[in-house]
């Protein structure tokens, strides 16, 4: 995280992408450490859920590598198959419990990553298609916004009543 944030403050673009698909490459290493399956074979059902939350924050930083690259394809696809993972990894989790006691250990953390990790990813995959659906025009409408303006006139969001039209 660390050398991605790095990454980000570099002011050449190519020096940037370049330091940023280091940073990925870095990442997928890590990933597939995580994702071992011989680790996991050898874990027991709340430590492979560790190991796989992991893994799944890991492909969170993959997929903003991504983002900042304005990869918005490469976002979706990831996004997309990380919650399927997500979903399967769990159900992988329940399989291995090997208790009643340590179903009920895990299950209010696999009913937090339902109603919660899931959901955010959700909502950051609909973020994602909803920009790829925008015309080239609005996107550039959208990228030109100033959004920090403490100009009410300009606020996305007034909550001011409307002025007087002019008479």
């Amino acid at each position: 995280m660390n050398r991605f944030r790095s990454a980000m403050q570099v002011q050449d673009f190519s020096r940037r992408n370049t330091e940023i698909d280091g940073v990925r490459g870095m990442l997928f290493a890590a990933l597939a450490d995580y994702s071992n399956p011989h680790l996991l074979e050898e874990t027991c059902a709340a430590g492979q859920l560790r190991r796989l939350e992991c893994a799944w924050a890991i492909e969170q930083v993959i997929v903003a590598t991504y983002q900042v690259q304005n990869e918005v394809s490469a976002v979706s696809d990831r996004l997309s198959h990380l919650q399927d993972k997500i979903c399967e990894d769990a159900i992988t989790v329940i399989n291995r419990c090997e208790s009643h006691d340590e179903l009920d250990f895990l299950f209010p953390e696999i009913i937090r990553i339902k109603n919660h990790d899931l959901a955010v990813l959700n909502s950051w995959q609909n973020h994602v298609d909803w920009m790829r659906s925008l015309p080239s025009s609005e996107l550039k409408l959208l990228n030109s916004a100033d959004f920090n303006s403490s100009d009410p006139h300009y606020s996305t969001i007034n909550l001011a009543e409307p002025p007087e039209p002019p008479s």
